[in-house]
Parts: structure tokens; sequence; C-alpha cells
């Protein structure tokens, strides 16, 4: 099940970054539990629950950017977990300010679909929030 779960992460980013939220929405569990880390996005809530909340937490995130990339640079399949290192790239909507950042994001599966999120700014975190150690 594991490489299912490293192609349902690859093609939700896909999904996303051509602004289909819906399609990205279908690899999340109902009662998916996405989890903020605000030395990353200060600002935002710590937790967002279920699809409305994975909804908001795309309003909360991202109006305030023109547009918005997220690039998987590797993946690590750990079976029910998948760990991202993601290249996040964007312009900000009234700025013009372009960013650019690396981040590490952790999916934990559940049912072959997403029922959690983490976010790390370090990859020895990410890895060990999965019991990896580098």
């Amino acid at each position: 099940m594991s490489q299912e779960n490293v192609e349902a992460v690859h093609t939700a980013f896909d999904a996303w970054n051509r602004g289909d939220v819906q399609a990205a929405l279908d690899h999340l569990h109902p009662d998916v539990e996405w989890e903020e880390n605000p030395d990353v996005y200060p600002g935002l809530d710590r937790i967002y629950r279920g699809h409305d909340g994975f909804l908001k937490r795309q309003r909360d995130a991202f109006d305030m950017w023109e547009w918005f990339k997220a690039e998987p640079q590797e993946t690590i399949d750990e079976g029910e977990h998948v760990v991202v290192l993601l290249h996040l790239s964007a312009k900000g909507r009234h700025s013009g300010i372009e960013v650019e950042m690396s981040v590490h994001d952790c999916f934990t599966f559940r049912d072959g679909k997403v029922a959690r999120h983490r976010l790390y700014a370090h990859r020895a975190e990410a890895l060990k929030a999965v019991c990896l150690e580098e």
C-alpha cells in the first residue's frame, strides 16, 4: 500500500498546484487532521480538522498570494507515513515580492487517504516523527 500512498501524495500536489482543490481533497480522509507549524506559517490555526477545516486552511494560508507552488523534491516512503521535502515558491498578491523556502510534510494514511498532516521546518524533525533517524 505504501507506493500507492506516495502516488496519492504526488497526485494531490499536482492537483493542488493546478488549482484543483477538490481533486486534492479526494486524497484526504473525511476526518483529516491538518497540523500547521507556527514557525513556518505564523498566524494560522494550529490544527484544521476535516475537509471544511482544510478548505479554511486554504483560505487562511493562501489568499495573500498571487500564486503559490509546492513542488515535491524528495519523497521518503515509510509505509503508512510519507515524508516529502517540498520546495515552496510564491508571489505576494499585494507586495509582488517572490519568496522561496523548503519544508518537510509528513503524511499519515488511513484507509488509503491522508488522515494526518504535520509540517516541519527541518528534515531531522520530520524523520524523527516517523521513527527514522538521519
